[in-house]
């Protein structure tokens, strides 16, 4: 009997960062087969290279015994500490009544975007995650093109000419600050700009700051939900800023006009689905919001080396001939742009930014990104996002409380002994390009 399956699945593809690492384990089993010792240069898998807090550690293990079901928005003393937190760091007051706990952050946005009526609006270039749970959901996607003269920033102009041509009453806006894939972030009146543009077209902002605690642009993280409180969701999780991505632990804040029943929809839906976020995990993640010395160090010790990892590659990423970038002022990537080199790439038989990250993949340069195709952008677009965590985070984190570097100069030196492969990285990439 075959398995008919619905049409909209069809049209999912693999996220480019996953389909990368697979690319990369079949990579390296086919080196070892050739006899071949290279090792991949990683700049495609973007997840946090840091150990996990030890006092999250600590509660977790103290909470193995907790088994039973819990409430789908999830356990009142962890929401309770969720908004303790985020009025100490962002200077943001709110309603532990309004955050609802999921298990990641991913699902957060898969609720919001299922339950919301509306077409989403995404800008080019998003994460690789938000086409797919959008494409699941059958939802209309209209993207929003966002210029490199602007650092592809979403400007109120770009948003507002977009769905200027939309009659839907109700649009969702998918916004991410720091920003993956650029790194850039969003100024308080970049976001007051854009939420006068939101309040004008009817659009509801699902704001995913999963890195507001990795910022070093200068300026203060500030929160969509800071400017427009009444239109934004927030989603967020642990696993970034406590190097935490496998414990699945996320959560969304309401607006501040959601209504009740908007609250219990989501209370109905999660108990439909996944229950709720596993006990012991949310437990464990009450340690993660309730500050401490050994957890503020932490934050801040993780934020100043992914600084130093990311804009130290970013400065030679920016040395190689006809490559720009964005620079870094949050998160732990930068976008890359290879199109002033189109007409040697294009000589060299590669079209599209997929095939471009096909050829740096294969023997003998082995670096692995994320191509701008799978980012949104067109796929002659010849960009790319580079992620700056390929190194031992742990060791890099030892080192760093140990001895923190204070100069220019001890930072690079910091970068190139920690982080020595993906450095050298940039002098196989400009091999590459030297041989177009």
């Amino acid at each position: 009997m075959p398995l008919l399956t619905e049409a909209r699945i069809e049209s999912i593809e693999m996220p480019e960062n996953l389909a990368v690492s697979m690319m990369v384990m079949q990579q390296r089993m086919e080196c070892q087969r050739n006899g071949c010792d290279f090792e991949i240069v990683h700049y495609a898998f973007g997840g946090s290279p840091f150990p996990v807090p030890e006092a999250v550690q600590a509660r977790l293990r103290e909470s193995t015994d907790q088994g039973h079901y819990g409430p789908a928005e999830g356990m009142e003393p962890l929401r309770e500490q969720i908004a303790s937190f985020w009025a100490s760091h962002f200077d943001l007051e709110v309603d532990a009544s309004r955050i609802v706990v999921t298990p990641g952050s991913k699902w957060a946005i898969y609720l919001i975007l299922a339950m919301l009526k509306g077409p989403v609006l995404l800008p080019a270039p998003s994460w690789v995650g938000y086409l797919p749970i959008a494409q699941l959901l059958g939802k209309e996607i209209v993207t929003v093109p966002t210029q490199a003269a602007e650092g592809y920033r979403l400007t109120p102009a770009g948003l507002a000419a977009t769905v200027s041509g939309i009659a839907a009453p109700q649009k969702l806006l998918v916004l991410n600050s720091p920003n993956n894939p650029t790194g850039i972030v969003y100024s308080r009146s970049d976001l007051e700009e854009l939420a006068a543009v939101c309040r004008e077209h009817g659009i509801i902002v699902i704001s995913d700051e999963i890195y507001s605690l990795i910022t070093f642009g200068g300026a203060p993280f500030v929160s969509m939900a800071s400017v427009y409180p009444e239109g934004t969701f927030v989603t967020n999780a642990i696993s970034k800023h406590c190097g935490a991505g496998g414990y699945r632990l996320g959560f969304t804040i309401l607006p501040t006009d959601c209504p009740d029943e908007q609250l219990m929809n989501f209370r109905k839906v999660g108990a439909a689905t996944y229950t709720n976020a596993p006990a012991p995990i949310q437990s464990a993640s009450i340690a993660a919001f309730e500050g401490g010395s050994e957890v503020e160090a932490y934050i801040e010790a993780q934020r100043n080396i992914h600084r130093i990892m990311t804009t130290e590659l970013y400065r030679r990423f920016i040395t190689l001939p006809g490559v720009t970038a964005t620079e870094p002022q949050g998160s732990f990537y930068f976008f890359a742009d290879f199109n002033s080199l189109r007409d040697r790439i294009n000589a060299a038989g590669l079209e599209t930014s997929r095939d471009v990250a096909a050829s740096l993949l294969a023997h003998p340069h082995h670096i692995a990104t994320v191509s701008g195709a799978s980012l949104l952008m067109p796929p002659d677009s010849l960009t790319f996002r580079i992620a700056a965590v390929d190194y031992d985070g742990a060791a890099a984190l030892a080192d760093y409380q140990a001895d923190q570097p204070t100069t220019p100069d001890a930072e690079a030196a910091f970068a190139e002994r920690h982080a020595a492969p993906m450095m050298g990285g940039v002098e196989t990439l400009r091999s590459w390009i030297n041989s177009l």
